[in-house]
């Protein structure tokens, strides 16, 4: 698997020439100085790297709240990544009715006068 391959090229420092030629591995690539192994874990910074087998059940529980793109993706970014997840969140959001339905009418705010 694509990220066995990671996970390999950094435990030994051998990032050999396909991740600089196949379109998977290229994001790793990128960030190979900030990726590190913790307990059998892939992280990028203090991020998980997410397999993407996982990646469907993640994305159900941070859209099961219906908070939107920005805020689905700010709280993804804080612990988890994977190449292509903003794009995955963006879709997820933008063929969700619920999500759309409040986009499209969010709640009015109530007028009050300034006190002089």
């Amino acid at each position: 698997t694509i990220l066995a391959k990671v996970l390999n090229a950094v435990k030994t420092g051998e990032w050999d020439s396909d991740f600089s030629k196949i379109l998977e591995l290229k994001s790793y690539n990128l960030r190979k100085t900030q990726i590190s192994v913790e307990q059998g874990c892939l992280l990028w910074g203090y991020r998980v790297i997410i397999p993407a087998k996982f990646r469907n059940n993640i994305l159900s529980e941070l859209h099961s709240c219906h908070m939107g793109s920005s805020s689905m993706k700010s709280l993804a970014r804080s612990y988890f990544w994977w190449p292509g997840m903003d794009k995955e969140i963006e879709n997820i959001t933008q063929n969700c009715d619920n999500c759309l339905n409040v986009r499209q009418n969010p709640p009015k705010s109530i007028i009050s006068p300034w006190k002089w």
